[in-house]
């Protein structure tokens, strides 16, 4: 069963950090991923450890630095904390759902808001996934790997069906996600 499933049900699962990988045979790898967070220590070792799964990473710290560096660098995923500075993520969400729908990455709040209200709030923003602090790196490389994985791609290229069913019962458009080869 694919791990992915609705970005409208609640995920119930932990969040990790992001980095750029130097190399290491990770199945995910090659992804570019935007990790937007205004703790430092927080997105340094968020980014260190994407780094080491393979991936491309731009950091941010801010909503408006994170919404240039989103149409500067088309990023595949973007890992996004809510409560930011100069833009919540919840705006800087809805901004990016609004471009171009082939170019539009995977959204995944990764925040310490986890009241049912900040799940449909962050759903109702165009969040595919809301993660709760502090996740679980094995489930956040999980959800990478299924998002990069070849069967992933597979089926989005397909007419036959729109959505990706996850084990944790959500569904997800994939025609939102395209990446920029």
């Amino acid at each position: 069963m694919a791990f992915l499933r609705s970005r409208r049900e609640d995920y119930q699962g932990p969040i990790g950090v992001t980095g750029e990988a130097e190399s290491g045979g990770h199945d995910a790898a090659g992804l570019r991923i935007l990790v937007v967070e205004d703790y430092a220590d927080c997105a340094q070792s968020t980014a260190m450890l994407l780094r080491m799964w393979g991936h491309k990473v731009e950091m941010a710290k801010d909503g408006p630095t994170a919404w240039a560096l989103a149409q500067s660098h088309c990023p595949d995923v973007v890992l996004l904390d809510i409560a930011l500075p100069g833009m919540t993520g919840w705006e800087l969400a809805k901004r990016i759902k609004a471009r171009a729908a082939e170019r539009r990455p995977w959204v995944i709040a990764v925040s310490g808001y986890d009241r049912e209200v900040d799940r449909r709030q962050s759903a109702e923003s165009g969040i595919d996934l809301h993660l709760t602090k502090p996740v679980d790196p094995q489930e956040l490389e999980r959800i990478l790997k299924e998002i990069a994985g070849n069967d992933f791609r597979a089926r989005q290229n397909t007419a036959a069906s729109s959505e990706v069913e996850t084990n944790h019962g959500q569904t997800i458009d994939q025609n939102r996600c395209r990446s920029a080869e």
